[in-house]
């Protein structure tokens, strides 16, 4: 999440400063919903890919992804109604998404609660060349890389 708060930021800067003229400190407050969405975006995006990475379905990425737009909803709410001013929403955000994230973990805690392998990520098959024998052993394949294995009959 720092990487894509780093990287993706000065990439949103960029198209701040573009847009409107100015940087990230003016868009916290004058642009304030753009910020949030914006932060909650470069947060977002690396986490599910490293989610995926890990093993996770597109399913769980998505649950953990809407877990970290949540609370932006109610903050926006409340900014749009005066109760929260502009320079609170952000800071709040970042701090809410924790729980938030942990609302979903423990709501499948089964799916993080042991160690996953990186399996949702495609994966190269395995290629094979003919064996170098005679025909005879033609059930037999020789893998370029991986474990020697036995074709199917």
């Amino acid at each position: 999440m720092l990487v894509g708060m780093v990287v993706l930021g000065m990439a949103f800067r960029q198209l701040h400063v573009a847009l409107f003229g100015t940087g990230f400190d003016d868009a916290w407050h004058e642009h304030t919903e753009l910020a949030v969405f914006a932060m909650a975006f470069n947060k977002t995006l690396p986490m599910v890919l490293l989610m995926r990475y890990r093993g996770h379905s597109w399913e769980r990425g998505g649950e953990m992804a809407a877990a970290m737009f949540l609370p932006a909803v109610p903050l926006l709410v409340l900014l749009w109604l005066g109760l929260v001013p502009a320079h609170w929403v952000l800071p709040l955000q970042m701090v809410l998404m924790l729980p938030s994230m942990i609302v979903a973990m423990l709501y499948r805690v089964d799916e993080y609660s042991h160690p996953h392998l990186a399996t949702a990520v495609a994966t190269p098959r395995i290629m094979t060349q003919a064996p170098a024998t005679s025909a005879a052993s033609s059930r037999e394949q020789v893998p370029i890389f991986g474990r020697r294995r036995t074709a199917p009959s």
